[in-house]
């Protein structure tokens, strides 16, 4: 559990930090099947 640990902590940079990676990749993840939906249907 490291973001619980440096939520505790108070080191909220590395929390914003995976947060955003976090987001990324779902948006990427998201546009990427939307793309493929589009190719297959």
């Amino acid at each position: 559990m490291e973001l619980n640990q440096k939520l505790r902590l108070f080191e909220y940079g590395s929390v914003l930090t995976i947060v955003l990676v976090v987001l990324v990749v779902v948006v990427v993840l998201d546009r990427a099947s939307a793309h493929l939906r589009k190719r297959l249907v």
